[in-house]
């Protein structure tokens, strides 16, 4: 659960990504207990839902994605990925905290 009084409660991990193709992403999502839809979480505050091939990496690279809209209320996270053609894809999270 994020405590109703984090001052600004973040999802934090390591990511090591390789995409194959322009049109692959990755996204993050969250579901609430008392809702069973999943929503996107934005990765910046320009409104961005998910990685690109333009953020791949050349290993594992610290990334926090805020949790401010979810402040008293219990999540599940999900990784999901979106392809539109073959070929070798990478994306490893490590080290996974909520703060």
């Amino acid at each position: 659960e994020i405590p109703v009084d984090a001052t600004n409660p973040v999802l934090r991990f390591y990511r090591n990504q390789k995409l194959a193709d322009d049109g692959d992403m990755v996204f993050i999502m969250a579901q609430t207990l008392d809702n069973p839809s999943w929503r996107f979480l934005n990765l910046n505050d320009r409104g961005k839902v998910g990685f690109d091939r333009n953020d791949d990496t050349s290993g594992y690279e610290y990334t926090e994605v805020s949790l401010a809209g979810f402040r008293g209320q219990k999540l599940r996270i999900a990784f999901t990925q979106a392809t539109w053609s073959s070929g070798v894809r990478l994306f490893n999270v490590d080290d996974l905290a909520f703060e």
